[in-house]
């Protein structure tokens, strides 16, 4: 149901201006993140249905569905008035002037109810309306996509939705320019306001907002698979880190508050079976829960699923059909555009064996042997990434020192057959692979050759033919089958990172998003990292990058950015827990 707000209600929230029609709207400044996350409908635009005698947009959602700032700045006004009048109950009538609306009016009921308005640095204002809560207070500074309330039914309003508007420093509206969607399924542009009644807008969620489409859900580097700690990120944007310690077991960490301070280690029962440098690897749901996934040394995949989003989990359990992973096997987790996730390993056989769920958030179908290669040798980490087109798309190098890769036919479908990725056949079996997308969204591969060199190769174009394969000069002293790891900054540019052969963190960055790459440097600070030992790269939900690895010690050292896209703080030592076994592999 539309939402009515009348613009005399509306001069304690903004600066008293003319309701003239949208200023055409300069992308580069206005605020630019969708401002809820899931997949919401427009229910009333500006002069939709006579609703509205200003620009402004809803959106219909339940009551308490997360709000966040659609671009940096002050909050200017947080206001908490939970009281709710429907015009509908009491005469009803159409438009701002309607019956019922007057009833409400003269009742004493304010248009906006609990609402929010954010000033933000090139003079706009972003306002939120109809709230249920809030989470931030006048004169606050927050970060595009930080969590500021909650979506409610209070003030004059038909139905729960989130109104959303912009104004100039004047308080007059303008066009939101473009809302881009984190998974770029939905760039909604509010040229044509009511062209859009009725359409649908989505939003993956926040924390994965400065992230490109395709990358998979929480595989580390960009689709590679976990070969010691991984790190996941909660619904509600915490962080919780995973690793197997010398004990066999996994001992887990978590954010307290989204960008926000660690509890201590505590140990999770044993599953059985693990064993040390084990990987552990976590993905998560389209509904937001957090699976975690090992294989034991019996050769079948251990799990272990949040009962709830953000909430506890369930009890370890074995997924039976096929018991032929050697130990250490890395498994892979990616999500089809659908939602629905994916296991790929390599098992004893040198092929490739998956699993995938049968709906989003569901149970899983039986496991599947790919045939058409058996050049893997066993343990061989593949690579998984989802294409700007949301095919996904695998990568692993063969016994026969080449990538090998394998592409879905159409989104969420069925498999072409394996390809190689001709043009250099040095990789030592084994290897790890990363895969990313560039801002752009076109695929690159990274893996470490025969000489020590980082090799990469990119596509032309988003799903597009494939260039040639690049040495990258400057640093050749990467031990063989060490994991590049691959992190995007909010503002698109990539950054690589691995472990070097002096023990130190070797790291390069791009010059500018879709760009060429700066000089390799060397992260000082510390320097007893053990050879291969891999780095798993998240990004908090504020945009800073956050980067963990297992130090020589056996405790895990960190590393985070001062800002988004700015020099990072020095390394720290977690406590408390010390005994995690450092590189990878046996």
């Amino acid at each position: 149901m539309a939402a009515f707000a009348a613009a005399s209600t509306l001069a304690v929230l903004l600066p008293v201006g003319p309701l003239a029609a949208p200023a055409v709207a300069d992308a580069t400044k206005s605020p630019e993140w969708v401002p809820f996350a899931g997949t919401r409908s427009v229910t009333a635009t500006w002069s939709a249905g006579g609703y509205h005698s200003y620009p402004a947009l809803d959106f219909a959602m339940p009551v308490g569905t997360g709000i966040y700032a659609s671009g940096s700045g002050t909050v200017g006004l947080a206001v908490v008035d939970n009281r709710t009048c429907n015009p509908a109950q009491h005469g009803g009538g159409t438009g701002e002037t309607g019956a019922g609306v007057a009833w409400c009016k003269a009742n004493g009921y304010a248009d906006s109810g609990t609402r929010i308005r954010i000033d933000h640095p090139d003079g706009r204002h972003s306002i939120y309306l109809h709230l249920s809560g809030i989470k931030v207070s006048t004169g606050a500074r927050v970060a595009a996509g930080q969590l500021i309330g909650y979506s409610g039914n209070t003030g004059i309003s038909t139905g729960p939705h989130l109104h959303y508007q912009e104004t100039d420093a004047s308080g007059s509206a303008v066009d939101p320019g473009s809302l881009v969607a984190c998974h770029g399924s939905a760039t909604v542009r509010y040229d044509n306001p009511q062209g859009l009644d009725g359409a649908a807008v989505r939003n993956d969620g926040y924390g994965c907002h400065p992230r490109p489409s395709t990358v998979p859900i929480w595989s580390p580097g960009g689709g590679v698979p976990s070969l010691g700690t991984a790190v996941g990120m909660h619904k509600d944007g915490r962080l919780q880190a995973f690793a197997v310690g010398a004990d066999r077991r996994v001992h887990t960490r978590y954010q307290r508050s989204p960008g926000g301070a660690w509890v201590n280690w505590f140990t999770w029962g044993s599953p059985g079976g693990l064993t040390v440098r084990n990987p552990v690897t976590v993905a998560q749901h389209k509904d937001g829960r957090l699976q975690v996934f090992a294989v034991a040394v019996d050769g079948q995949v251990r799990t272990r699923t949040q009962k709830r989003p953000n909430g506890g989990w369930g009890g370890w359990a074995t997924w039976s059909g096929y018991a032929h992973f050697p130990a250490l096997t890395p498994v892979t987790l990616a999500a089809h555009a659908d939602g629905r996730l994916q296991l790929f390993g390599v098992g004893a056989d040198g092929r490739v064996h998956t699993r995938v769920q049968r709906a989003p958030n569901g149970g899983w179908s039986r496991w599947s042997t790919w045939a058409g290669n058996r050049s893997f040798a066993p343990t061989t980490p593949l690579a998984v990434v989802r294409n700007k087109n949301g095919r996904l798309q695998v990568f692993g190098v063969g016994r026969d020192g080449r990538m090998h890769t394998r592409l879905q036919r159409r989104a969420n479908g069925s498999w072409a057959a394996w390809a190689v990725l001709t043009g250099y056949r040095h990789f030592p079996a084994t290897t790890p692979v990363s895969a990313a997308l560039t801002k752009d969204g076109r695929v690159q591969v990274y893996a470490v050759g025969a000489g020590g060199r980082v090799h990469m190769k990119s596509q032309r174009r988003a799903g597009g033919s494939w260039g040639s394969w690049t040495a990258w000069a400057g640093y050749g002293n990467f031990p063989l089958r060490t994991q590049v790891s691959i992190g995007m900054h909010r503002d698109g540019r990539l950054q690589a990172m691995a472990v070097g052969g002096g023990g130190r963190v070797i790291t390069k960055v791009q010059r500018a998003p879709n760009g060429g790459w700066g000089n390799w440097s060397a992260w000082g600070g510390y320097d007893g990292f053990a050879a291969r030992t891999p780095i798993v790269v998240r990004m908090r939900p504020d945009g800073r990058l956050q980067a963990f690895v297992v130090g020589g010690g056996g405790r895990m050292y960190t590393r985070y950015q001062r800002a988004p896209n700015r020099s990072w703080v020095d390394w720290l030592a977690w406590g408390v827990y010390s005994d995690f076994p450092t590189g990878a592999g046996a």
